[in-house]
């Protein structure tokens, strides 16, 4: 009896592998997925920072300028 309990749970096991197996996520997947989220958030952070650059080269070289030259 303990031989065929065995048997139906490999078997079961087996049934619940087979149904899942189309639903199993892989790792190219999940790169996919997130790359899909976090671009909106890296664009945002590229503009930021070319703003920060923009503020950097209008504010602080004209003040090297004017310690330089006086």
């Amino acid at each position: 009896m303990p031989d065929k309990q065995v048997d139906m749970m490999a078997d079961a096991q087996v049934e619940v592998f087979e149904k899942m197996r189309g639903d199993l996520v892989t790792k190219e997947y999940l790169d996919a997925k997130l790359e899909r989220e976090l671009s909106p958030i890296r664009t945002d952070l590229a503009v930021i920072q070319w703003m920060l650059a923009l503020i950097i080269i209008a504010m602080v070289l004209p003040a090297l300028k004017s310690l330089l030259i006086p």
